[in-house]
């Protein structure tokens, strides 16, 4: 007698790996900096400060549930901000990336299920994320939603979903 068997493919991870600059410098000692990835709906699901240069955002990890039930590719979707801070002597960097992972599932003809995970980072093209700071307080223009210049606005509570920003659409 035959056991019906159902083989669970090993699901994959992402690390993102981001940088912060202060005038061109890795952060020293004493300036932390807040950030945020959020999911799709704009909710926080880390919130990490930098370490220096580097911003150690936690592994994503993926189960099947994020899988299509057709077998075709699924993508999950994120954005990762610096979150603005209070500090009068620092310009924060209110740029947004728009963080897309594919999963995809391929099955070989022996039976065995192999799933990756691919990200894609965009701002302007695909790069990782890297925030900048001045201490100057002059004032900053970065990207508007629809690609032309805006003046920077006021901090919002998620440095994911500034006003008027929404992910890009794939």
């Amino acid at each position: 007698m035959g056991a019906n068997t159902t083989k669970t493919p090993k699901m994959p991870t992402v690390q993102l790996g981001a940088t912060k600059t202060v005038d061109g410098q890795a952060p020293g000692s004493g300036q932390a900096f807040a950030f945020q990835l959020c999911d799709g709906q704009g909710e926080v699901l880390q919130e990490k400060q930098n370490d220096g240069g580097t911003v150690p955002f936690d592994k994503l990890v993926y189960s099947e549930d994020g899988l299509a039930a057709d077998g075709s590719d699924s993508t999950m979707r994120y954005a990762a901000g610096e979150k603005a801070g209070d500090s009068p002597s620092y310009a924060y960097d209110d740029t947004v990336y728009d963080v897309a992972v594919t999963l995809h599932r391929e099955t070989a003809p022996h039976g065995r299920t192999t799933v990756t995970a691919t990200p894609a980072i965009t701002k302007a093209g695909p790069r990782s994320p890297r925030w900048r700071s001045t201490t100057s307080r002059a004032p900053r223009r970065s990207l508007s939603p629809r690609g032309g210049s805006a003046p920077r606005a006021a901090p919002s509570p998620s440095a994911c979903w500034p006003t008027g920003w929404t992910p890009a659409r794939r």
